[in-house]
Order: C-alpha cells, then sequence, then structure tokens
C-alpha cells in the first residue's frame, strides 16, 4: 500500500505558455490523489529546494512523481538512482518527448539508469506507439492532462469567426489553414473571419535540423496573394484569459499541426469547454478529443505525400466546413467529457500507484533506440544539440512519426 509520495516539480519549464497552466493542474491533481486516497505527499520545486532540505521524506516514499523534465530534474534523477541507490519507482510525465525517441533523458544519463516498474505517462496514443519503439518492457500510462476551469469572462455577445490559437511555427501548418480558408470564401464570401493568435518562435524544424523560414512573414504574404487581408487577422500574442473572453463560445478553433510534440492541445481544451467546435489534424494529441468528441471536433487525416508530413488542404477544408455546420446551443451550459475530469484524472493516478515494487529489470532498449542515440552523439558532436534526425524523410524519422499519428495505443 502506497503511504508517501513525493511529487517533484520545476517552474524552468515556464518558458513555454502551455506550461504555465499544465504543470500546476498536474501538481494540484496528484495532490488531490494523494489527499483522497489518504497518502501522504510533499511537493518539491528543484529550482528552489535542495536536496538535502527533503531527503527524510524522500528516502520513506513509495513513489516519485516527476512532472517535467529538464537538466536540474535530470541530475536529481540521477542522484537518486546513483550516489542514493534509491530504487523507488518513478513515475515520470513524458510530456513531448516520445517522438524524439526521449534522447534528452539518455543524453543526461537518465534513461540507462530506468527500470520496467518506472511509469511513463503520456497523453495520446501515438505517444505510446512511440514509446514502443525505444523499449520492449518500458512501462507506459496514457492519462490526459486534467481541465481546470481559468478565469475567463467572455463578452455578451462575440461574432462567429475561426481561430487558430499557438505559437506561429513551419510545423503548426498555419499555410494549410489559410489556404483552407480560401476555399470556403471562395464558397461562401460571408464565412466568419479567421483570427490568428499568437507570436512567431523561429524555431523550424530543430528535430531534422531545419531552420526557421520567416514563418510569420511567409504567412502575410500568403493571405495578401489570396486577396484576404480583410478576412484573416493576425492578433499577435494575447493573454489567454483575455483571448477567450474575446472569442466566447461562439468560435471554430482550427489547427493543422503535425508538430513534433503535440502531445495534448491546451488551447483546444480551452476552447471547447467555452462550447467552441474545431477542425484539426488527426495527429498526436487532437486524435484524443476527436475520439471523446466526435460530435464537436472534426479531424483531417495527415498525408505523408510531400516533403514532411500535413494535411490535405482540401481535407482540412472540409473539416472546417464540417465543424462550421455544428449547430451549438449558446443557452445549453457546456460541459468537457468526464475523461478530462481532475477527479477521473485522480483515479487514475492512483492506479499507476498501484502495485509498486522496488526490484526490476533495467529498461531493454531496442536496436532503433541504440541506433539513434548514436547518431545524436554524432549530431551533437558538429554542434547541432537539438537534431535527432537527418531529415524528415530519415526513415527512423518516418517511424516515429508514423507512430504519432496512430489513433490506437
Amino acid at each position: 500500500m502506497t503511504k508517501k509520495i513525493a511529487i517533484i516539480t520545476t517552474r524552468q519549464n515556464f518558458n513555454w505558455t502551455s506550461m504555465q497552466e499544465i504543470l500546476p493542474a498536474l501538481e494540484q491533481c496528484w495532490m488531490s490523489c494523494a489527499e483522497k486516497n489518504k497518502i501522504e505527499y510533499k511537493v518539491v520545486n528543484v529550482d528552489e529546494t535542495p536536496l538535502r532540505q527533503f531527503m527524510s521524506f524522500l528516502l520513506q516514499s513509495d513513489a516519485i512523481v516527476i512532472i517535467a523534465f529538464n537538466e536540474t530534474i535530470a541530475r536529481f534523477m540521477v542522484e537518486v538512482r546513483t550516489r542514493l541507490g534509491l530504487t523507488i519507482p518513478f513515475l515520470f510525465h513524458v510530456h513531448g518527448l516520445a517522438s524524439i525517441a526521449l534522447w534528452p533523458l539518455h543524453h543526461f544519463g537518465v534513461l540507462q539508469l530506468m527500470t520496467e516498474e518506472d511509469s511513463f505517462l503520456v497523453t495520446c496514443p501515438g505517444d505510446l506507439n512511440c514509446l514502443k519503439l525505444i523499449s520492449d518492457n518500458l512501462q507506459a500510462r496514457m492519462i490526459p492532462f486534467p481541465y481546470y476551469p481559468m478565469e475567463i469572462k467572455p463578452k455578451a455577445e462575440s461574432s462567429q469567426s475561426f481561430a487558430y490559437v499557438g505559437r506561429i511555427s513551419d510545423q503548426k501548418n498555419i499555410d494549410v489553414v489559410i489556404k483552407a480558408y480560401h476555399l470556403i470564401v471562395q464558397e461562401n464570401e460571408k464565412a466568419p473571419p479567421l483570427l490568428i493568435y499568437g507570436k512567431e518562435d523561429f524555431l523550424g524544424s530543430p528535430n531534422m535540423g531545419i531552420k526557421s523560414s520567416q514563418c510569420l512573414a511567409d504567412l502575410m504574404e500568403l493571405v495578401s496573394s489570396l486577396n484576404l487581408e480583410d478576412k484573416v487577422l493576425f492578433k499577435d500574442f494575447v493573454q489567454r484569459e483575455v483571448l477567450y473572453g474575446e472569442l466566447g463560445g461562439n468560435h471554430i478553433f482550427v489547427s493543422a499541426s503535425s508538430h513534433s510534440d503535440e502531445n495534448f492541445g491546451m488551447a483546444l481544451m480551452r476552447s471547447l469547454s467555452l462550447g467552441a467546435t474545431a477542425a484539426v489534424s488527426e495527429w498526436g494529441g487532437h486524435i484524443l478529443f476527436g475520439m471523446n468528441m466526435p460530435e464537436k471536433v472534426k479531424m483531417a487525416p495527415v498525408s505523408f505525400a510531400g516533403d514532411r508530413p500535413r494535411p490535405e488542404v482540401e481535407q482540412f477544408k472540409e473539416a472546417m466546413k464540417a465543424a462550421l455546420a455544428i449547430k451549438v446551443n449558446p443557452e445549453e451550459p457546456m460541459t468537457l467529457p468526464a475523461f478530462f475530469s481532475p477527479d477521473v484524472i485522480a483515479d487514475q493516478f492512483r492506479g499507476v500507484l498501484k502495485p509498486l515494487s522496488t526490484h526490476a529489470d533495467k529498461l531493454q532498449l531496442t536496436s532503433l533506440a541504440l541506433s539513434l542515440f548514436e547518431e545524436k552523439k554524432n549530431w551533437n558532436a558538429k554542434g547541432d544539440l537539438q537534431k535527432v534526425f537527418s531529415s524528415y524523410q530519415d526513415p527512423k524519422a518516418k517511424l516515429f512519426l508514423q507512430a504519432y499519428r496512430t489513433t490506437s495505443g
């Protein structure tokens, strides 16, 4: 029986806007799980608290929950397994690391110390399939992020619109959205406007060693070339509370993303929680919403026919039209499926806690993973620290990308 758990967290990952929402939600849900099951817990921010200050509690813990990963967390995990010699199971939240073969864990010497009793917690079917490519005895569990309401004051009346909310990035395929929207306008000049919220990330496709294009400038030029300046509005970055207050529930969320770490979709969840409908790529975390809310979320398949995976424009147009056609009753209160409820997720966390054993075999890495890690050393030696695959056509990359769009874990 689990009596104590240590919940290890960080704030360094807050440089990603979504993590400012995700990490506190995970901490809160784990605390709820512990309190509900009379489990003693301690939440430790390793950015501020040295190991010696919670050593006594750690030594008595039955499990160690790792909320997020960075170099500081890596040093902590290595110290637990080497200097302290503790075999207490890690419950590790993977976030966007599955589609890049967990190479940061290997790079910092963590993966080599993990065992089949450690649990990898993921948020979409594609993550599960990517992890199967890495190890045959790795234990993984798919549990979505919990939905906690945000303080939002929607406008009394908001006009209907299509809305993209997220980073302006090559991998987000916003050009596909704009081209699909252009086709809709050609069919119906009274189509609602397309609002694009977000700022440019200038990252390109770092896992492939591809530098960023001038993504925002290219998108604005595309809008101009299609004579859509009055219909497609770039809104820049807006705080989420304000953004969703502007949009209300009378919008259609759109995302054609084939991003390498599109492992959930917090912006999508916020839109749906307000009553919006959605047109999204059948990719990563989007798939969870399409499976659990098919009446509200319309998906367009991702094609591998071009230079990199992305939805076809015509198919994304059809998804947008289908989402636009859904009749929404603004008087009807909107609730997300219980699948995303903190209470349900806390119960799933409790399930991960049992049974736990401190005697287990080390993870057996596949030949694919070992080969990839060796190649990663070569990229690092050449100064390309984020590159994982040689290109989108790299056979290893194709295996992980194909796994990421899979609907079953």
